[in-house]
């Protein structure tokens, strides 16, 4: 299973945790990257739970956070983190291991570079279930 979600700010972090939590999903391989201007450290500290392994990519912007700076907060919460040099190779090794649940989300800069690769990886969106959630705050 890979999901796909342009949450990008805490939040629409908040509402996709809300949405996991829902339909019981845990366990995540999570694919994530952030711009500074955001509060990713609440959005990590939100998802986390969810999340047994993390590998983070720097949004193709120059206000995209440093990966090793995610990855040194996912190591303070207890979950392992790695460092993707691209979109494709965060897809690549996110969606590695058949049968595991893949999350990617955060940045809409990296979330649009995750979707090419995912269909040129053959990943393409054939939706089983499209989430809709009219969320207030």
């Amino acid at each position: 299973k890979i999901i796909v979600d342009s949450a990008h700010n805490p939040h629409g972090i908040k509402a996709l945790a809300k949405t996991l939590a829902e339909d019981g999903i845990r366990d995540l391989k999570l694919g994530f990257g952030a711009l500074d201007t955001k509060d990713w450290l609440q959005m990590i500290d939100i998802l986390a739970p969810f999340c047994k392994e993390c590998v983070v990519a720097k949004p193709d912007s120059e206000r995209g956070v440093s990966p090793a700076e995610i990855v040194n907060r996912l190591s303070c919460l207890g979950i392992k983190g790695s460092i993707a040099n691209s979109a494709e190779e965060l897809v690549e090794r996110v969606t590695s291991i058949p049968g595991e649940t893949a999350l990617f989300t955060g940045s809409i800069y990296l979330i649009g570079k995750v979707r090419v690769a995912l269909r040129s990886k053959g990943l393409g969106f054939k939706a089983e279930k499209i989430w809709t959630r009219n969320i207030t705050s």
